[in-house]
């Protein structure tokens, strides 16, 4: 068996970013890939974090995962920043591995100049696409390729490119996992931000050429059995480090916001408007932050937007430490930032409409999210 990735494992670049690619960089070795390709965002923590450079979180802890990238390399020498391709033998044939992002990632790529402790550059996708291939196809019995590049990419490059047996592209629309034969290659999407991962077996003749693959992308839900002990002690660890990270992660300058002044917080719109706020006090809405708590996401900066009220604005929510009484969905996530109507009681303000739920009530996040039906039980 093997376990491969196309690219683009990382996030956004930042802080944050690090650090989930921190637990990324420890699943997959737990997980012992055999080769990640290079894509669009893994020099967004720069080279030597790349190659096994100290973790924030624990700086005694470093991991070097199995990168393959046959086009990023560096600037002054031309020489490929990982190794172009990797050969892997099994009992009875060998399999050549080998990985390209697409020439239109490079901006995005060339921003990790700025942390690198060399300068890279990208090739042409397709030159050292080829060169790749030549270097192996004599050696190998199947040729397998990584690419972070668009579907339709994908495909002309399998016609393009003698050689190839099998091209592992990144997501798109459509993906079934069930691969297509392009001129003789057997091309594949692969699984969608962490959701899903795609399942290949592939058929060999007695001549060890590849003759079928067959494909299902497998949903990771609930339903699927994880080493819970060591998959959690890499999560706490992750939480433990928010909260450690809190001040550069949280505490920010704040900014006006479009409308309204400043946050206030529910008990500055109680003086005027008890029945209302003592009904809010009973939904989950007024438990939001609560959830976060309970699921130690209370210093995650993905969660605390839409758990809180006016996080990262005048007067809103900044962390559990500073803010407490910011806590919770309260009045002001609907109604607006309600400080000049606090303080003017004849300005403008307070309608809400399903333009207000859905920042936070998005279909990733609340598939069962209904307007109509769900306004119902905070309506007051």
């Amino acid at each position: 068996m093997l376990v491969l990735d196309a690219g683009s494992v990382f996030g956004d670049a930042g802080l944050q970013g690090q650090l989930k690619g921190e637990v990324a960089v420890k699943a997959m070795k737990m997980m012992s890939y055999d080769a990640i390709n290079l894509g669009s965002h893994e020099l967004n923590y720069g080279d030597s974090f790349l190659q096994g450079g100290a973790f924030i979180c624990d700086s005694s802890q470093s991991i070097a995962l199995p990168t393959v990238s046959a086009n990023i390399v560096y600037e002054d020498t031309g020489e490929p920043i990982t190794v172009p391709h990797k050969i892997i033998e099994f009992d009875l044939y060998k399999v050549g591995i080998t990985g390209i992002v697409a020439k239109e990632h490079e901006e995005t790529i060339l921003s990790s100049n700025q942390i690198n402790d060399r300068m890279v550059t990208v090739i042409d996708e397709e030159t050292a696409l080829n060169a790749a291939v030549a270097a192996m196809r004599d050696e190998v019995d199947i040729l397998v390729v990584l690419a972070d590049v668009r579907y339709q990419r994908c495909r002309s490059l399998a016609q393009n490119t003698a050689g190839i047996d099998l091209m592992v592209c990144t997501n798109g629309l459509g993906m079934t996992g069930e691969p297509e034969q392009v001129d003789g290659v057997f091309v594949v999407q692969a699984g969608y931000e962490g959701q899903n991962i795609g399942n290949l077996t592939l058929t060999l003749g007695s001549d060890n050429l590849l003759r079928t693959a067959e494909g299902t992308l497998i949903t990771l839900d609930d339903t699927i059995d994880d080493n819970q002990q060591d998959v959690q002690s890499v999560l706490n660890a992750y939480y433990t480090c928010l909260e450690e990270q809190k001040e550069a992660l949280l505490n920010k300058e704040q900014k006006d916001p479009v409308e309204g002044g400043f946050f206030t917080g529910y008990a500055a719109c109680r003086n005027c408007h008890r029945q209302q706020t003592d009904q809010w006090l009973s939904t989950a809405h007024a438990r939001a932050f609560t959830a976060l708590t309970l699921e130690s996401q209370d210093y995650n900066p993905e969660c605390i937007p839409c758990h809180t009220t006016g996080f990262s604005y005048t007067g809103g929510f900044i962390m559990p430490d500073l803010t407490p009484e910011m806590e919770g969905v309260q009045c002001e996530m609907c109604h607006g930032a309600g400080g000049d109507h606090a303080t003017t009681e004849n300005v403008p303000y307070g309608p809400t409409s399903p333009a207000t739920c859905l920042p936070c009530h998005t279909p990733e996040r609340s598939p069962q999210f209904d307007y109509p039906t769900d306004y119902l039980k905070i309506i007051h």
